[in-house]
């Protein structure tokens, strides 16, 4: 990386609603961010901090990821565990106003500006296996967070993803 034509870099995860099974925690990205970029002298690696809506204490994470970690942007994931879709109990829609609106608020007073978005993604054999997930892939709810949030730039990873094997 040091030596690489990389201009910049991001340092990502996904939640899980099994701790173990976090890729990266908040705190690990956080740490690689600041050894990389206290190695190479630069900011040229970011990072983002999942928040993770409706989990026990997620609002009191966020302000943690905040006040402590500093992070580049937020990400957060709609179907809620990626990783276990079995287990995933807190989809969430970005334009919930009671559940997610108090973290935007939280994003804006801090500064933050990019709330990224883990969509899309969810081919027929995904949607078949877990179909009350279907409704959370999805981007009917970014056009009015993002109305309702013009401050944030809402950046959807996979949203205009269409599967190329039919259906």
């Amino acid at each position: 990386y040091l030596d690489s034509d990389t201009k910049v870099a991001l340092i990502s995860g996904a939640p899980s609603e099994v701790p173990e099974d976090w890729f990266l925690t908040n705190e690990m990205k956080a740490g690689a961010r600041a050894d990389v970029n206290g190695l190479s002298g630069t900011k040229r690696m970011l990072s983002h901090a999942i928040f993770t809506p409706g989990y026990d204490g997620w609002l009191e994470q966020v302000d943690h990821a905040i006040r402590d970690l500093k992070p580049d942007s937020m990400k957060g994931y709609t179907i809620g565990d990626n990783t276990n879709k079995d287990l995933s109990k807190h989809p969430w829609r970005l334009d919930d106003e009671k559940l997610v609106y108090p973290a935007y608020e939280k994003f804006v007073k801090a500064g933050l500006s990019n709330v990224c978005i883990h969509k899309g993604l969810f081919p027929p054999s995904v949607e078949k296996q877990f179909p009350h997930l279907r409704e959370y892939s999805d981007v009917r709810d970014v056009g009015k967070a993002a109305k309702d949030w013009p401050q944030l730039n809402f950046i959807v990873y996979h949203g205009g993803y269409r599967f190329p094997g039919g259906g």
